[in-house]
């Protein structure tokens, strides 16, 4: 069986070092766009070109609507529905849990740029939902690297739409990632997990 092509956007990062290692452990092609600024990432150009033959685009730039929108639009993701593009956001996006208030809303008391992340990060799904192609948005709290150097045992647990917990390691975050490229009940949907799981 040839091993599945995967593309990591920004994999100079501390989360994308730790996708591309993950991905390689299990065997899987890598292919990178280091991204080491922003702007190479929005350059239509260089995306296309990256990620052409690739089963799935593993996005770790984040909060930034013209990377996201040049990863979900310029590249071979928008010519094939085969092609799934997993994409970070942050726990600003997903709601609280009593489904109405955003986590934004509840950051903001100690945290003033909350209102921000989250109008960034909300740019950055609107670009892509725009596209009608097929995403999961990761949507992580504070990441960590793990005391331990590897994943969680057993692996961390995710929720849909839904605060699961305030801190994830790389190697929790990465584990998730290559999870939801494999996964079809999270397709086109917000999901987060943590390394602290909330009960």
């Amino acid at each position: 069986m040839v091993p599945l092509k995967v593309l990591v956007v920004r994999a100079t990062g501390k989360l994308g070092q730790s996708m591309a290692k993950l991905d390689q452990e299990l065997g899987l092609t890598v292919k990178k766009l280091a991204a080491m600024h922003i702007g190479d990432a929005a350059n239509a150009q260089a995306v296309l070109i990256a990620a052409s033959g690739v089963a799935a685009v593993l996005n770790c730039v984040g909060a930034n609507a013209a990377v996201a929108l040049a990863v979900a639009h310029n590249t071979a993701i928008c010519r094939s529905k085969s092609v799934k593009l997993i994409h970070v956001a942050a726990t600003t996006n997903v709601l609280s849990d009593d489904r109405k208030t955003f986590m934004w809303e509840h950051y903001a008391k100690t945290w003033v740029g909350a209102k921000h992340a989250f109008q960034d990060h909300l740019a950055a799904i609107n670009a892509i939902k725009a596209e009608n192609i097929n995403f999961v948005v990761f949507c992580p709290g504070w990441m960590h690297p793990a005391p331990s150097g590897s994943n969680s045992k057993p692996p961390v647990q995710v929720r849909v739409n839904r605060l699961s917990g305030d801190h994830i390691s790389y190697e929790d975050a990465a584990f998730v990632m290559v999870d939801a490229m494999e996964k079809r009940e999270w397709d086109k949907l917000l999901i987060t997990a943590s390394t602290d799981m909330l009960t």
